[in-house]
């Protein structure tokens, strides 16, 4: 949970106000960046993770990666400071 929480963290630092639609696709291709660093590229050295494969990992990384990236776009406030005239 906590390296999801930092991956969420970084990914809302490099979207940072792009909208909520691009916001959900680009987190979501990250999430399936990352399905598919950790099951195929990683899984060499850690042999647990190879029985993991499958579509339900790779769908539920796109969701979290667009469930993130679209609570993060609609909790997201812009703030406007009041210049002196």
């Amino acid at each position: 949970m906590s390296v999801s929480v930092f991956f969420t963290c970084v990914i809302a630092f490099c979207l940072y106000h792009w909208g909520i639609w691009t916001g959900m696709l680009g987190r979501a291709l990250v999430g399936l960046a990352r399905y598919s660093i950790s099951y195929y590229g990683i899984a060499g050295w850690l042999p647990w993770l190879s029985p993991m494969r499958g579509w339900i990992m790779g769908v539920s990384h796109v969701l979290f990666g667009a469930v993130a990236g679209g609570v993060y776009e609609a909790l997201e406030r812009d703030r406007f400071t009041r210049v002196p005239h």
